[in-house]
């Protein structure tokens, strides 16, 4: 919510022709149609994980450009700081040695892959989160307890009970969609 009564809509979607077809629905159905739009604007966001290579001789890619965004919620702003300090950290190391080598530059991924989450996990548990029905996620957070920030071995224990009684939700992959929910929830990075 801004001031004066206004607020930020923001929209996801993997269909990009559809992006304005579900953010009018989206604004009906809230209804806030009779609302005046200041503004509609959109980008694409990198949702498969980093490229294969963020570094070649005297290059460094960071941030969206290098695909560090959450690849289950989108957002990557924490993320895009980081990268940028790992950056320069290995350019201030190049130009002190006056190296731009593909192999000085290599030090930049050794940096954010230690400290980034576990994205091939993250994205398999995006793409089994993104197979199931509106019923079987419902199905899903009922089998979860209220508070998930103190859930140890035994509460995890309790969810796999309550999961078994829907074997149809473990073979789609529930486990991979819950554990990316927990890979996904960096303690740096705010996802």
């Amino acid at each position: 919510h801004k001031s004066g009564g206004r607020a930020n809509v923001g929209l996801v979607t993997n269909e990009k022709s559809k992006a304005k077809v579900f953010l009018d629905q989206f604004v009906q159905e809230m209804g806030w149609k009779q609302k005046n739009v200041r503004k509609i604007f959109g980008g694409l966001i990198p949702a498969s994980g980093p490229l294969p290579k963020t570094y070649a001789e005297a290059l460094l890619l960071v941030g969206d450009a290098a695909g560090f965004t959450s690849p289950l919620l989108e957002g990557g702003t924490h993320l895009s700081v980081t990268s940028g300090k790992f950056a320069a950290d290995v350019a201030k190391e190049a130009v002190d040695k006056n190296d731009f080598s593909e192999a000085t530059m290599s030090a930049y991924r050794q940096l954010w892959s230690s400290d980034f989450p576990d994205y091939p996990k993250i994205i398999g548990g995006k793409d089994a989160l993104y197979n199931f029905t509106e019923d079987e996620l419902v199905a899903i957070a009922s089998a979860l307890p209220p508070d998930l920030t103190s859930m140890g071995v035994m509460g995890k224990a309790e969810v796999g009970v309550k999961l078994l009684a829907h074997p149809g939700l473990l073979a789609k992959g529930a486990v991979a969609a819950l554990n990316s929910l927990g890979y996904s929830r960096a303690k740096h990075y705010g996802w």
